[in-house]
């Protein structure tokens, strides 16, 4: 859908779209199809937009990984990494790292997890990114309960909640808008007025909802999880 739209058309958006169409397919299980897209993003690549090589590599690791090809990823993340530093995309660093550091857990190599889990901390520390930051707590669970330290897995767990409620929050502000010039006539604003009054209601006991949720699975005085909301979010995890 998003190819056929007029204002798509420069080489870095085609090469961005077939990227996010192997991710698809990866995600989808389909690596024959997952390897197509990453060809024609490569060829795409020229020296206009090389500085994003590191995404392409990323990608590639990515699929190596899913192919068991833990060696080859390896090698693959690392050049990724270095291009990400280089070209100075900091969250993109943290994200080839996130995936390499996922990788190191799959073969059991904790430490060395727990080393790229230090960089990630660092990288995003003044970033704010909260999707980072929730991908980060939820692999530092994983990896603390596989270190069998139950105490550090369930720390990374409700600060994983934390976050996965901070993005909840953000996502309560919608907005509609259009390229086109002069999209919208007055009766169009008259009938977004209308439905934004309805949608407010709705948002409003969507909100009672989840505090009076947040108090049944949160202990009145520290504001904690329960104990059984724990074992039961731990048990859906892993």
């Amino acid at each position: 859908e998003i190819e056929r739209m007029s204002y798509i058309g420069s080489i870095s958006n085609d090469f961005i779209i077939n990227l996010n169409r192997a991710i698809c397919e990866m995600k989808l299980g389909d690596m024959s199809e997952a390897q197509k897209y990453l060809e024609r993003a490569e060829v795409l690549l020229n020296d206009r937009n090389i500085s994003l090589r590191y995404m392409l590599l990323q990608e590639k690791a990515n699929l190596m990984k899913l192919r068991g090809l833990y060696q080859e990823a390896g090698f693959t993340y690392e050049e990724s990494a270095y291009l990400a530093e280089k070209y100075g995309f900091t969250s993109g660093l943290a994200e080839v790292l996130l995936d390499w550091m996922d990788m190191d857990m799959i073969r059991g190599r904790h430490e060395s997890a727990v080393k790229k889990a230090d960089q990630v901390m660092s990288l995003i520390e003044d970033d704010c990114n909260c999707r980072l930051e929730r991908k980060l707590y939820s692999q530092m669970s994983a990896l603390f309960k596989a270190r069998g330290d139950s105490e550090m897995a369930l720390f990374y767990l409700e600060k994983y909640m934390e976050t996965e409620k901070m993005i909840s929050e953000a996502l309560k502000s919608p907005s509609i808008q259009s390229f086109s010039k002069d999209a919208f006539s007055l009766e169009d604003l008259s009938t977004l007025r209308v439905l934004a009054e309805y949608s407010g209601i709705a948002l409003n006991n969507a909100l009672s909802y989840k505090k009076l949720e947040h108090s049944a699975n949160h202990d009145f005085l520290t504001s904690l999880l329960t104990r059984s909301s724990i074992l039961k979010t731990g048990k859906e995890m892993y």
